[in-house]
């Protein structure tokens, strides 16, 4: 958690947590304008890893020719960056992803891609790239090329689930509040709902 205070001159941040500011404001706007268009936005992160692997600039020249007006490219990190493609609906996020790596093909380093939709997983940007990045790290621990995020992931085996996970118990809504009625001593009338 990073607490900075209000009166706080921007450049006195770290150059990476500027960056980062700057690359959410730029998803916010791409999906500012997707919403007030009717349309979508989709922000698509790519890890570029191995020792030979090519700098983001030249990445970033490489994608230009399928970037659109109001597209942006990012960088994250040194192996890490963003593509947001304004008016991309979750339909077309996989052969977008395609269409990245037909580009990227001939890069040096691993090429791993995961992409999320905004309306359809949030309207925030930071949720977005939250989610994003979430399906990057699922792709690369499952070692595959290519992973869209997954509002529902699947359900863990039950072997996996201990007695009482209570993470779990309040993700699947099977907790209920008890409630029980104080009333006033006179008139017997309801005065609140306490919870147990």
């Amino acid at each position: 958690l990073l607490r900075v205070e209000a009166g706080l001159a921007p450049q006195a941040l770290p150059t990476r947590i500027q960056a980062r500011s700057g690359l959410l404001g730029q998803v916010q706007n791409g999906i500012n304008e997707a919403v007030r268009l009717s349309q979508t936005c989709t922000l698509i992160v790519g890890s570029l890893d191995g020792e030979d692997s090519d700098a983001l600039d030249v990445v970033a020249r490489r994608l230009r020719p399928m970037m659109r007006r109001h597209d942006h490219f990012g960088a994250l990190s040194p192996s890490r960056f963003t593509l947001t493609l304004t008016g991309c609906p979750l339909s077309d996020a996989a052969s977008a992803m395609r269409r990245v790596a037909g580009l990227l093909k001939d890069c040096s380093g691993q090429l791993t891609l995961a992409a999320a939709c905004a309306p359809d997983h949030t309207f925030r940007a930071t949720k977005l790239l939250r989610f994003a990045e979430q399906a990057l790290e699922t792709a690369l621990a499952a070692k595959e090329p290519f992973r869209l995020y997954d509002a529902k992931p699947a359900a863990r085996p039950a072997a996996e689930k201990t007695a009482f996970d209570l993470v779990s118990a309040l993700n699947e809504r099977r907790l209920i509040l008890a409630c029980r009625p104080v009333v006033e001593a006179l008139g017997r009338s309801p005065a609140l709902l306490q919870g147990m």
